[in-house]
């Protein structure tokens, strides 16, 4: 009997074992699935560093990768980056080695490795240079960029980051309430960035199952899970950064703003002509200036006897400034490389105020229309330091834009509209030169998109909306290649007169719609008359715009300016 008890305690013993055994395996196991790593992510790899003196920049809720250099401990911050993310007003010119920034009434002016520069009449100096160069890049200081943009920022080292932010307002932090990591993905197995402590503030981003996605105060980006923060906080964070006060030089009344298209010097003697049976205009804009050459060279045809008889008129002279139809500069890369150049820059400004104040006039419009890409931040650049110059001289300061469109948001409106005092929409070429169909010069949803767009970039008292005097006559020919002929009100609607056509209203467009077969070929034309010009100017009145513009003067017929002149008031 005794020997039985025996064995049968050893087959427990043996039974325990095994149990315990198998109770390990599957904790190794579960461990292996579900426990957490202590393995460090590669932080040179996550925030893209190669070199000992590159620093990674994260802005807001994005890591940017080595978008920044220390030089001497200092932390500095690529330009390209600086203009597309922080702030497009610092503008670094690379062909004669300065920075710029505008302010309302100055510009200062630095250049590379200088420590120090005038702002009102006083030195500031810092400790460090305020901009360097290396390797053909530009790089602006951190707290440079602190000082004269609306952002906070800190650096870090080990490795180096700065943690810029861009965004204030109200957000969701939280607080680890006891040791854990923010991991670079929402998984236990993910490599850890940083180990957090108990009380460290991050800031939420977003959730994945119950992880949280989350910002330390030191530029790591990552996932935590939700059991090891408290819950959400809301809190609003602001810059202690003030926006200088940008004045600008307004009409007391509406605007009605007609473009005179002079050509040459004795075109000027027959304002009178085409004033003829006009009323509520309010300001000319002749065209008497442009670019002359890549040196910034003016050409001008201004005359005093003009702007003395539109001022016995009671009206005043804006006259435009052009960068096209001219003997000189005439496409994007001539404009860009005139632009691009502060002296070339200056060289237009000094000349083109220079001559409107000689013949008395009382402001200038720009009207350039071969800005490219690349030409963007120059062109920008230009506006700011016409506006200073023009303020100064006591000059209004106008700014003609195509209707707002993805390929030519490199023009700046929202800039423009800080700096200079109006805004000009030509809401017209819906259909020109290179388009694959025919079609209207302005429908009513083109011109309504114009101004929407516009005006929430640009307060809306300082938008001017120009309507078109005139239309194209499309002609399709057999081969369906697109031609066209433009023409004035009267001259469309003889045309298609003289067709036997027969123009019927579309509702869509808002306008007289004609087509007709000859030879051949199918002309089409969506016409501009005083049907199309009302309906745009009772659209108009529902955004409580500075004013109406129109291209071009003598291309109208009469009644249009009843209508304009009831919109007027």
């Amino acid at each position: 009997m005794a020997r039985r008890k025996r064995k049968r305690k050893g087959t427990a013993k043996y039974i325990v074992i095994i149990v315990l055994l198998l109770i390990f395996i599957a904790g190794v196991i579960a461990y292996s699935h579900f426990g957490m790593t202590k393995e460090k992510a590669d932080l040179n790899d996550y925030f893209s560093l190669s070199k000992s003196d590159q620093a990674a920049v994260v802005i807001d809720d994005s890591v940017m990768g080595a978008k920044g250099l220390v030089a001497d401990g200092v932390p500095y911050v690529e330009y390209e980056t600086v203009a597309s993310y922080i702030s497009s007003r610092f503008y670094v010119d690379t062909n004669e080695k300065l920075l710029l920034y505008a302010l309302p009434d100055e510009l200062l002016q630095i250049g590379p490795d200088q420590n120090a520069y005038k702002e009102e009449g006083q030195d500031v100096k810092m400790e460090h240079p305020v901009w360097i160069e290396k390797d053909g890049t530009a790089y602006i200081a951190m707290d440079f960029l602190e000082r004269y943009s609306p952002i906070t920022a800190n650096f870090s080292k080990d490795p180096n980051r700065m943690m810029i932010v861009t965004k204030f307002g109200e957000i969701k932090t939280m607080e680890a309430i006891k040791e854990a990591q923010i991991r670079k993905l929402a998984g236990v197995k993910s490599p850890v960035l940083k180990d957090v402590k108990k009380g460290e503030k991050l800031t939420y981003l977003d959730m994945v199952d119950d992880w949280y996605h989350v910002r330390s105060e030191d530029g790591f980006i990552g996932y935590i899970p939700e059991r090891y923060v408290s819950e959400l906080m809301v809190e609003t964070i602001k810059s202690d950064y003030e926006e200088p006060e940008y004045t600008h030089l307004l009409e007391d009344d509406k605007i009605c703003l007609a473009f005179d298209n002079v050509t040459n010097g004795t075109a000027n003697k027959f304002l009178d002509d085409r004033l003829k049976g006009s009323k509520a205009i309010t300001i000319l804009a002749p065209t008497w200036f442009a670019v002359g050459d890549t040196n910034g060279k003016v050409d001008s045809i201004a005359s005093k006897d003009y702007v003395a008889n539109a001022h016995k008129k009671g009206l005043k002279v804006w006259p435009t400034i052009r960068d096209f139809d001219s003997n000189g500069i005439n496409s994007g890369e001539q404009t860009f490389e005139t632009l691009s150049y502060t002296s070339k820059r200056k060289a237009i400004i000094d000349s083109v105020i220079k001559q409107t104040k000689e013949v008395g006039a009382d402001g200038i419009n720009v009207d350039f229309e071969k800005i490219n890409a690349d030409c963007g931040q120059s062109y920008v650049e230009f506006i700011r330091e016409l506006s200073q110059q023009c303020h100064a001289q006591k000059l209004v300061l106008s700014v003609d834009n195509y209707v707002p469109k993805a390929y030519n948001g490199h023009y700046g409106r929202k800039e423009q509209g800080i700096f200079a005092d109006y805004v000009v929409i030509m809401g017209y070429d819906e259909h020109t030169y290179g388009d694959s169909e025919a079609g209207s010069v302005a429908s009513y949803g083109f011109v309504e998109d114009g101004i929407e767009k516009t005006i929430a970039e640009v307060p809306a008292d300082r938008v001017i909306n120009a309507v078109p005097f005139y239309t194209r006559i499309w002609d399709t020919n057999s081969e369906k290649n697109l031609t066209f002929k433009s023409y004035g009100m009267a001259g469309a609607a003889d045309v298609v007169k003289k067709a036997g056509a027969a123009a019927e209203w579309d509702e869509e467009t808002h306008q007289d719609y004609a087509e007709w077969e000859q030879n051949g070929h199918t002309f089409q034309v969506w016409l501009e008359n005083a049907k199309s010009i009302k309906d745009k100017l009772d659209l108009m009145s529902g955004y409580d715009l500075a004013g109406v513009g129109a291209w071009r003067l003598g291309q109208e017929t009469k009644d249009v300016w009843n209508l304009i002149a009831e919109y007027m008031e």
